[in-house]
């Protein structure tokens, strides 16, 4: 068994773990309006929890009413110029009638300015439309952008404007909510009746059909709506705060609650499945005529999306089984009496966790493998998994820096329902390559024009004069193209290394995943190797040249200066660390006063910013610091205790724990960042057995639910470790990490042996 090092008096990783949903209950935005205590609504749909993941921020939801009045005492957040279809003008307003108003507060007023009441979704953008049932109302609404159109009338008969509007909206990926109505009924209502449309009943305090409420096969979901305490305009035209009943302030809690997690980063598709699958079930069994699929429980959803969006985003599942897979480098393999030609383990995962009985060993002189074994070729120095044709399966890439005297290439595998076949293998290469580029030294993946297909992007640190370069090839029906994009500097200088290390994420929240790139060789103000990381973002056309960030120590919002050899950027990761929909990325700085530290630059609806948040060992953290540490020389970011708020693990290899033998730093998650709510220290000892000198132990580190438990675990590689190198792995679970299986080359069932020098989990 592994040890964890309690880094606190009684703080074990188990114990600190635990801690964040203690944490989890804490606020993530200013919430002092006087009156929330008497929205009991709020509480019922748990507003407070849902705020920790999104407000809806970003996310345009237009209402469409009889009239608008904006002269109430509290406050809508964000207001956009609308439309009045009745006197076709750009004036809404209408000051005799405020139904939309209350409709618009239900889910975006303020509730930080010490006035009256709360709205569900206050990050969102209220598009006002005064619509007179006209169906050029919701053409334009969509045409302005608008993710959600929340529609507060039903009628009768139907219109096929209306619904043929509403088909285009739908058509359009925005998603149209409406109160399924007020007259007790089951009889057909429009547009509760269209299809797609999603329709909501109305609840009491306790969670019972409002006897006014509609009904039928059509009703979607049921949420609060008789007696939610609200601002509303009395009958003496004075707007005054009390009880309002009816379906229509029913229907802003849906659509706030699909405001929130489109805000979250979930497509719209997967924000009502997210809704159908965590609402609570009150009627008969399953889907029913009156409360659909149940009351909505939105913070249930946005954690319950949370946790799905890490695990599929760590995932990798080469023969679809839906058990995560592992993939393990030993670059260092000798094959064929030459020396470091590199092999890969490919295990694939079971119900009880990794099977050794089903590993393949990947290496050049495979049958169908392209090429023979060439010595230094370090075969499966990085490793990328994504799925680059879009057939369900994972597809596989091992980088070979070495190749031709260091020229480089990357070998691909396509994933299938046997796992990886090295039939349909193939080498990808750099055009125009030359020896010393190193083309394939570190790998990412990322879908960077949004497209469906996973894209690859390839570093070349070494190329011309060790300035460095980075090759993104892009995915499609065939896999991908092996014409690829080549980034480099715009005043490239020798020795930076650009694409020493690489890590995707969408940092500015568009949807669209966007390239960092490090250059640790990189010169800062007359310092040597302080490192650098350049950042590009894409878009409909792919990673976009022109939009591109540098950052280095000496920026505002990077903590400390930049200092020879800190080498910033010579690992990085990304994760929605605040879980505000925009990922952030993880920075290791393994140089830092030759112990290293990590830092965050924060993302924003503008991309990065500097954030003034870093990590050493002595402010706080766990394990002493030292000189050759190596403090952040590999990161991972994911949700290890499966509450929705990601840990960041941080490679230590060079932590003094029994003579070097390496270490990895977990900072837990919690609403205020990683780290506020603890950490740990975790080393490879086993019982009886201390670490041993040069184990490495935190070289390379990677998450993926490998025994399909819901919770994301944790594999860390160490590659010195005798004979040849081992793989730890740390199951996550509610109440932390816990000792997993170990894989090497000698375990019982996989192929080959170990040997002194395979570097066996250098790369995962």
């Amino acid at each position: 068994m592994f040890r964890i090092h309690r880094p606190r008096a009684a703080r074990s990783l188990l114990s600190a773990l635990a801690l964040t949903a203690a944490a989890g209950q804490a606020q993530a935005i200013e919430v002092n309006d006087p009156l929330r205590p008497q929205q009991w609504q709020l509480d019922t749909l748990q507003a407070e929890q849902a705020w920790q993941y999104s407000t809806g921020e970003g996310v345009i939801v237009a209402v469409l009413d009889v009239g608008f009045n904006f002269s109430g005492p509290d406050g809508l957040a964000n207001v956009l110029p609308g439309h009045d279809f009745c006197d076709n003008d750009d004036d809404p307003v209408v000051l005799g009638d405020a139904h939309a108003m209350t409709v618009s507060n239900m889910m975006g007023v303020r509730t930080d300015n010490g006035v009256g009441v709360a709205g569900l979704a206050p990050g969102v953008s209220i598009l006002p439309v005064r619509w007179c049932s006209q169906a050029a109302a919701i053409d334009w609404a969509v045409a302005q952008g608008a993710d959600i159109i929340n529609i507060s009338s039903n009628a009768a008969q139907p219109n096929q404007r209306i619904a043929d509007a509403i088909a285009r909206a739908l058509e359009a990926n925005v998603l149209v909510v409406t109160g399924s109505g007020n007259d007790g009924h089951a009889d057909p209502g429009y547009p509760s009746w269209y299809e797609g449309v999603l329709s909501v009943g109305a609840t009491d305090i306790n969670n019972q059909l409002a006897g006014f409420s509609n009904f039928g096969p059509y009703q979607d979901f049921v949420a609060p709506g008789v007696g939610v305490f609200t601002e509303y305009l009395d009958a003496r035209g004075e707007w005054v705060y009390g009880p309002r009943s009816g379906c229509s302030f029913a229907s802003p809690e849906l659509a706030g609650s699909l405001a929130m997690l489109l805000g979250a980063g979930a497509t719209p598709d997967e924000a009502v499945a997210w809704l159908e699958a965590t609402a609570i079930d009150l009627g008969a069994p399953g889907r029913d005529d009156y409360y659909g699929h149940g009351l909505i429980q939105p913070a249930a959803a946005l954690e319950a999306f949370a946790r799905d969006r890490d695990r599929r985003r760590h995932a990798a599942d080469f023969d679809g089984d839906g058990f995560a897979d592992l993939v393990a480098g030993a670059p260092g393999e000798s094959l064929w009496l030459r020396k470091g030609t590199g092999e890969a383990l490919a295990v694939y995962g079971a119900p009880g966790g990794l099977d050794p009985f089903r590993s393949d060993s990947i290496f050049r002189g495979t049958p169908g493998v392209p090429g023979s074994p060439q010595p230094g070729e370090a075969l499966a120095a990085a490793v990328g998994r994504g799925d680059f044709d879009a057939d369900g399966y994972t597809d596989l890439a091992l980088g070979a820096p070495g190749r031709d005297d260091e020229t480089g290439a990357v070998l691909v595998l396509r994933g299938g329902p046997a796992g990886l076949d090295p039939s349909t293998s193939f080498v990808l290469r750099a055009t125009g390559g030359v020896p010393g580029d190193q083309f394939g030294a570190a790998l990412t993946t990322g879908d960077f024009n949004h497209d469906g297909y996973t894209d690859l992007a390839v570093g070349s640190p070494g190329a011309a004069a060790a300035a460095g370069a980075v090759h993104v090839f892009y995915g499609g029906a065939l896999g991908l193209d092996p014409a690829a994009q080549v980034l480099t500097r715009l005043n490239p200088a020798a020795g930076d290394q650009l694409g020493a290390a690489l890590a995707a994420g969408d940092f500015d929240g568009d949807r669209v995943d966007d390239l960092a790139m490090g250059l640790p060789g990189s010169r800062v103000s007359n310092n040597d190797g302080a490192g650098r990381v350049m950042v590009m973002y894409g878009n409909a056309a792919g990673i976009d040249e022109n939009e591109k960030q540098m950052w280095h120590q000496n920026r505002p919002g990077v903590p400390t200066s930049a200092a020879p050899g800190d080498a910033f950027g010579a690992a990085l990761a990304a994760g929605d660390l605040d879980l505000d929909g925009r990922d952030e990325l993880v920075v290791g700085v393994p140089g830092e006063d030759d112990a290293g530290v990590v830092q965050v630059l924060q993302g924003g609806p503008d991309g990065l910013f500097g954030a003034d948040v870093r990590w050493r060992q002595r402010t706080g953290l766990a394990g002493t610091r030292n000189a050759g540490d190596r403090f952040g020389a590999a990161l991972a970011v994911g949700d290890l205790n499966g509450d929705g708020l990601p840990e960041i693990a941080i490679g230590v290899p060079g932590e003094l724990v029994d003579a070097t033998g390496g270490a990895v730093q977990v900072l837990i998650g919690g609403p205020a960042g990683p780290g506020a709510y603890g950490d740990a220290l975790l080393d490879g000892s086993a019982d009886q057995v201390a670490p041993e000198a040069d184990d490495a132990f935190g070289t390379a580190l990677t998450m993926a639910d490998f025994d399909a438990d819901g919770f994301l675990d944790l594999a860390v590689g160490a590659p010195g470790a005798l004979p040849g190198g081992i793989v730890q792995l740390f199951s996550g679970a509610a109440d932390g990490l816990l000792p997993g299986q170990r894989m090497s080359q000698s375990v019982n069932g996989t192929p080959g042996s170990a040997e002194a020098g395979d570097a066996f989990g250098a790369a995962l």
